[in-house]
């Protein structure tokens, strides 16, 4: 809110988000916003911008907007309970700007202090990092803090036969795999009224168009609905001038990813494990079953190292929820293993 400027910039080699990009944002506000801090120099916090711009032009689906895609970011306030308090930011910032409201206050507020005690933020957990970017791509039209692959970078290898940029050296007709999320989607129907679609498929690489024909929409479009990353399969389709994949299927990436791990190891060292820690992570395996190996490798006083795997009716699902538990449980290292494609 301090930096960028009403169209996009470049600053020190690099290209700064303009604000008159962000969704819901309009132009007016924008040289509103930008007018004042020229003025008045950079805002110093959320409150003190209510008390400076006008509210009849930066109104809630303005500060929504700009909560989301990170503006109020240097306040160190994180964007959940900002957003969690626009209905007192705004109420305040209507009042700062509105004479018939005035009296409620005494008179005009004149210090970013006197807006800051009108308002309690609430004391609201962040928003988690896969909501984090669905609310930063709403706004912004992508992601600038992270990507919803991140999560499954170690995974990848295992996972994809290549990245949406190395299909131009893909041969036509060729099967391949690739990980990423849903850009945008077109529903169609065929001659005969079924209903397929046409998505752009987006990694970190790049972006594709896949072709979802008829019998395998209707079984993935509850997939398609949602932000989770997808693995397609699909068949490579090359002109001249584009490329394409004709999808044969399509997953979940977590689902495949839980698919191809199969073995889970926990480092501990000797002197972490107790009975009542065996029994938590016993009840983790009765909570996330799955196909999984449990192992653990000990490290003993004696500087040894020895491997133990837990009988088979201890599998486990290896999901993020699962093992961020069993990380928060032993403060141990979890590593995982995973059955390598071969790709033909």
């Amino acid at each position: 809110i301090n930096e960028s400027e009403a169209d996009f910039s470049v600053v020190e080699g690099k290209i700064r988000f303009g604000l008159g990009a962000v969704k819901n944002v309009g132009m007016k506000a924008v040289e509103s916003i930008i007018e004042e801090r020229k003025r008045h120099g950079p805002f110093r916090s959320i409150f003190d911008f209510c008390r400076r711009i006008e509210g009849s032009k930066v109104n809630r689906r303005v500060l929504e907007g700009l909560i989301q895609c990170g503006a109020f970011d240097f306040t160190g306030i994180y964007r959940a309970r900002l957003f969690a308090g626009l209905d007192d930011i705004t109420r305040v910032c209507g009042a700062n700007h509105d004479p018939n409201q005035l009296t409620m206050f005494g008179g005009a507020l004149s210090s970013e202090s006197e807006v800051a005690s009108l308002i309690d933020l609430p004391d609201t957990e962040e928003w988690s990092k896969r909501e984090l970017l669905r609310r930063e791509k709403e706004s912004l039209g992508f992601y600038i803090t992270g990507h919803p692959l991140d999560r499954f970078k170690d995974d990848l290898e295992n996972l994809t036969s290549c990245k949406i940029q190395d299909l131009a050296h893909k041969r036509d007709k060729s099967t391949v795999d690739i990980a990423g999320v849903v850009e945008a989607i077109k529903i169609k129907r065929t001659k005969k009224g079924d209903k397929m679609a046409v998505i752009n498929f987006e990694d970190l690489s790049g972006s594709v168009e896949v072709i979802l024909f008829p019998d395998l929409f209707a079984n993935v479009s509850a997939l398609l609905k949602e932000d989770d990353p997808l693995l397609i399969t699909g068949s490579v389709e090359k002109s001249e001038t584009s490329i394409k994949l004709i999808g044969k299927d399509v997953k979940a990436l977590e689902a495949a990813r839980n698919e191809i791990v199969n073995t889970l190891e926990l480092r501990l060292h000797e002197r972490q494990i107790t009975k009542e820690l065996l029994e938590k992570l016993k009840g983790l395996t009765f909570l996330y079953p799955g196909e999984c190996k449990l192992c653990f490798r000990i490290e003993t006083e004696k500087g040894d190292s020895v491997l133990i795997a837990a009988h088979d009716r201890f599998n486990i699902l290896p999901s993020p929820e699962c093992i961020s538990m069993i990380e928060e449980l032993t403060k141990g290292q979890v590593s995982m293993e995973a059955r390598r494609k071969i790709w033909g």
